[in-house]
């Protein structure tokens, strides 16, 4: 993709002021990235702003609405500094009721493993997370009757 004009930059600052409120990452906002919206609605500014809105918006109320209340409960530990600018996109389009099975735990672990242990025995979980078990013990939720998801670091690993 060819670089874009001294015009396209203009229209690219005036995108990335309207959508602050977004606090995307500054990877977002990069004109190599922001330029596609700009070529896509032929620079005009509310039409980009709204795709790119509607674009992330979209693609949680696709989950929510094909999967509703399938969480039993959540734990965000050791979240990057890149996930509140997810969550405060996903926020508006959540249930309240999946909100409310949600827990930020941040990164100390004697609070988040006491959280963990209140669901589950020590010795069926790893001790990274407050169990028992050796680091690399892995768990069939299904088989101890959990369906909580605990995210490390947002991959997903339990």
């Amino acid at each position: 993709m060819a670089k874009p004009s001294p015009h396209e930059l203009e229209i690219i600052g005036e995108v990335r002021e309207r959508i602050s409120d977004l606090r995307l990452s500054d990877e977002y906002l990069q004109p190599k990235n922001l330029v596609r919206f700009v070529r896509a609605r032929n620079e005009q500014l509310d039409q980009i702003e709204d795709m790119i809105r509607k674009g992330f918006l979209n693609m949680f109320k696709v989950f929510e609405a094909n999967y509703p209340d399938t969480l039993r409960s959540a734990f965000i530990i050791n979240e990057m500094p890149i996930f509140g600018t997810f969550w405060r996109l996903l926020r508006p389009i959540i249930s309240d009721v999946t909100h409310a099975k949600i827990s930020f735990l941040g990164s100390d672990k004697s609070l988040w493993a006491k959280s963990i242990g209140q669901l589950a025995k020590r010795d069926q979980f790893p001790e990274k997370y407050g169990g028992d078990q050796p680091p690399n013990y892995t768990v069939n939720l299904d088989e101890i009757g959990l369906n909580e998801f605990i995210f490390q670091n947002g991959n997903g690993e339990f």
